[in-house]
């Protein structure tokens, strides 16, 4: 057997001083049996080297599966004696190259924990694994990660900072990545700066910080490293200059402006009720409320009321009739075959009243079939559609539009809710004409206003006066009403020159230009934004002069929520400092994930 293992290269899998015995399936399990073949093995305490053995004992250790069946190594090991006698143990275990001395899984299982957990919960992980063939708590999983040590790196150069919510506007986590390699260094709790204050204490080589705008990160950096070159982030310069602008603007621009014959009125007019038809189109209607008739003169019965036939109850109902039928053949049937039945115990059979089996049996089959028809109970008029209802159902059979129908009736003379109106025709329609599709009662009450008179939204003329890239499709619309609106609001011209001054200085490389937007704008009604700009003055230099952002550190962030986001919100610190790290690592080259399951997870 031995030979015929070693001949398919399984020996090699557990190491050259181990060989396999046999393998075997017991209740669905695969057990592969291992002897070891270690003659002599080293003291763990004082490292002494032995080849006094104890005893020989067996050790189950899961390793992974085999074709998604859950597989278990049953190995026979040794016991030593430590031959030193200055050394406090007496009898120790030999170690095996595939498991840590306690650990009753093998390094390649817990490898494949570690990769399975890493984007997900670990109750769901516990979940995934079982289906892989794995027996694994997610309790077990937890104290996989917790028992993950990273080394900290005190000798890191560049680093860039931020804060990321745990619970958004409850619980943050300040977050700090290596510029170069974006990997994560830490992730500390709270973004006072009072644990950033902390870690900059043992990291004392960092020189350069690419960061926010975050008064706090820059106080403590300032204070911990004060030789160390701050970079504030452009994007976060520009959105600060876009907030205080639409502050200006809104204070000034109405929400919409209205223009009409290229001149801007005054105050907004009022929204003329229903749809847009076409009045010729209405005046060539010639629609009254008689009631309908048929090609033979035969007055039309249609479904007037409101409700839809077509809704779950109705359904429900037509469901029950269909029963009802085939109980009722089926006590004639019944009784057809078995005429002498006592009416009482026939009733009891089929769970009716004497009297209803009674009235079930002496039914004709036109009468059965009958039923298939909704009951025809006294016909509902609404009061509401008085003068308009046989009028709504004529247009429909002529295959007029609803929303034609709805403006031709309002022109009648209909002057109840238009939702009501709406909701009748489209109710009316699915009643009689199941065919056509229905449209939803709000799609005919568009309101629009007087023709000729355009809407301009305040966001929509921003948006088209501070954009820079020349490759941007603008609003046509807007581009011709902006003349008119900088003429009338002489104030979104000139923070629109305001930003695209600063967007350029921002994105070019000449610092000293900004000393000029300052002493331009600094009295102006940018003063609150151009005093923020001066206390923070080198760093804001310092990105227009240097090619570093805080653009990788936005990205690293997005990666971070999709970590956080796939845990559910179910992890606590411990564990989602550990998965962030163990996603992180893998953007530093000399990290190794088997080495640091081999040897730190014994």
């Amino acid at each position: 057997m031995d030979n015929e293992l070693d001949s398919k290269g399984l020996k090699s899998l557990f190491g050259a001083d181990c060989h396999i015995c046999s393998i075997t399936e017991e209740n669905g399990k695969i057990i592969i049996h291992i002897k070891s073949d270690k003659t002599e093995d080293r003291c763990p305490d004082c490292g002494a080297v032995s080849s006094s053995q104890h005893c020989t004992y067996t050790r189950d250790i899961q390793d992974t599966p085999m074709r998604n069946k859950e597989t278990w190594l049953r190995v026979r090991v040794h016991k030593f004696d430590c031959l030193n006698p200055q050394c406090e143990t007496k009898v120790f275990c030999e170690t095996l190259s595939f498991a840590g001395r306690s650990q009753v899984r093998t390094h390649e299982l817990t490898l494949m924990a570690l990769a399975v957990a890493q984007n997900m919960g670990n109750e769901t992980a516990s979940q995934a694994l079982t289906i892989l063939g794995v027996k694994m708590s997610n309790d077990t999983i937890t104290r996989i990660y917790a028992g993950l040590d990273f080394e900290d790196d005190p000798l890191v150069e560049e680093i860039g900072i931020d804060d990321v919510s745990n619970r958004k506007g409850q619980t943050y986590f300040t977050v700090i990545y290596e510029l170069n390699t974006h990997r994560l260094l830490t992730l500390l709790e709270g973004r006072d700066g009072e644990a950033l204050k902390e870690w900059l204490r043992g990291h004392k080589k960092v020189r350069l910080v690419a960061r926010d705008r975050s008064s706090s990160y820059a106080t403590v950096v300032s204070e911990i490293l004060p030789d160390a070159v701050q970079v504030a982030d452009r994007f976060h310069l520009i959105d600060n200059m876009l907030d205080r602008i639409k502050d200006i603007v809104k204070a000034a621009l109405p929400d919409k402006i209205f223009i009409a014959g290229g001149e801007i009125l005054e105050k907004p007019p009022e929204k003329e009720a229903g749809l847009a038809v076409d009045p010729s189109l209405l005046s060539q209607m010639q629609y009254d409320d008689s009631p309908p008739v048929d090609s033979n003169g035969v007055e039309i019965q249609f479904e007037s009321i409101s409700s839809n036939i077509n809704s779950a109850q109705y359904k429900a109902q037509a469901q029950a009739r269909k029963a009802k039928q085939q109980l009722i053949r089926d006590m004639q049937k019944y009784r057809h075959e078995n005429p002498g039945e006592d009416m009482k115990k026939l009733a009891a059979r089929f769970g009716v009243s004497a009297s209803a089996a009674k009235k079930y049996l002496s039914m004709a089959d036109a009468d059965i079939a009958a039923m298939d028809s909704r009951k025809k109970y006294k016909k509902r008029k609404p009061r509401i559609m008085d003068g308009y209802s046989n009028m709504i159902f004529k247009m429909l059979r002529d295959n007029i539009e609803s929303e034609v129908i709805f403006a031709y009736v309002r022109k009648c003379g209909f002057s109840g809710n238009p939702m009501s109106l709406s909701g009748y025709i489209e109710n009316v329609k699915e009643n009689n004409f199941p065919d056509r599709k229905a449209k939803h009662p709000l799609g005919m009450l568009q309101e629009h206003y007087p023709e000729g008179v355009e809407a301009v939204s305040r966001s929509s003329l921003l948006k088209y006066d501070l954009t820079c890239n020349p490759k941007t499709p603008l609003n046509a619309k807007v581009g011709e009403a902006i003349g008119a609106v900088t003429q009338k609001f002489p104030v979104l011209d000139f923070v629109g020159k305001a930003f695209r001054s600063f967007h350029s200085i921002i994105m070019g490389d000449s610092p000293d230009a900004l000393d000029g937007f300052l002493k331009e704008y600094g009295d102006s009604v940018f003063k609150p934004f151009c005093d923020t700009i001066k206390k923070d003055i080198a760093p804001v230099k310092c990105a227009i002069s240097l090619p570093v952002s805080s653009g990788f550190v936005e990205g690293c962030n997005n990666k971070f929520k999709l970590l956080k986001r796939s845990l559910y919100g179910r992890s606590n610190f411990v564990n989602l400092y550990k998965k962030c790290m163990l996603a992180f690592a893998p953007n530093d080259p000399s990290f190794d994930l088997r080495a640091l399951c081999y040897s730190r997870l014994e």
